[in-house]
């Protein structure tokens, strides 16, 4: 299968998401995606809709002071384009925390976000809790 982006258009598109992440801005992030989207956060139970999707960004968003990214690579190829990055979360506690993550995803109709997977361990977000068994 054909690239779905070129180089430029992969740019403006992690831009976007990067935008509306950064901003905190729900709205903008939901709109990047398809009306039946799928979405998933690390370990999170994967999500379709819009409406779930919004439902639990707009619950990240609140629990945060502020992210910021880092773009260290991307590809695209086989109807996917896939990011490597950084991203560092600020905690309402004042603290910092810098996390690895890799996105993949697909593209549907209108250039609207079909599948989201966004591959990252947030357990050190959470110092204490429990990790469940595989």
């Amino acid at each position: 299968m054909n690239s779905p982006y070129t180089d430029s258009e992969a740019r403006a598109l992690i831009a976007k998401i990067y935008a509306a992440d950064e901003a905190m801005n729900t709205m903008a992030f939901v709109d990047l995606l398809s009306p039946d989207a799928v979405f998933q956060l690390g370990r999170s139970p994967v999500m379709t809709g819009r409406d779930s999707i919004q439902g639990f960004v707009q619950g990240l968003f609140s629990s945060l002071a502020g992210l910021r990214h880092r773009l260290i690579h991307f590809w695209v190829g086989n109807g996917k384009l896939v990011f490597q990055g950084e991203v560092t979360f600020k905690l309402p506690t004042g603290q910092s925390l810098l996390l690895p993550y890799v996105d993949v995803v697909t593209p549907g109709d209108g250039g609207l976000l079909e599948d989201y997977r966004i591959y990252i361990d947030l357990t050190p977000m959470h110092p204490g809790a429990k990790t469940p068994s595989p």
